[in-house]
């Protein structure tokens, strides 16, 4: 059973990206790729990427390990720097226009 849902679980991680969209509204959609994409922000693992948790015996991690936090940070310099506010703000007027 284990097997299975560490199986069913890198799956998951490996198929988010062109899953997930499918689900969102438009507006969400475009947030969605914005962090994924654009930001590069992947998906959290859990302890297994936190950066002061010891790794268990055998288990190896191809990215650099960051916290959410970090992870979060990346989305408020977006916001900060125009690449997220810029697409906030377009998604808003289009939102009051009854385009979305």
């Amino acid at each position: 059973m284990q097997a299975q849902y560490e199986h069913d679980r890198q799956r998951l991680f490996d198929t988010h990206l062109p899953i997930t969209p499918n689900y969102l509204g438009s507006s969400a959609k475009r947030m969605y790729n914005l962090v994924r994409v654009d930001l590069d922000i992947k998906l959290h693992r859990g302890l297994i990427e936190h950066p002061t948790q010891p790794l268990p015996p055998g288990v190896k991690v191809n990215e650099p390990r960051k916290s959410i936090g970090s992870r979060i940070s990346v989305i408020y310099e977006a916001l900060r720097d125009g690449r997220g506010s810029a697409l906030l703000i377009a998604i808003a007027e289009e939102s009051l226009r009854g385009e979305t």
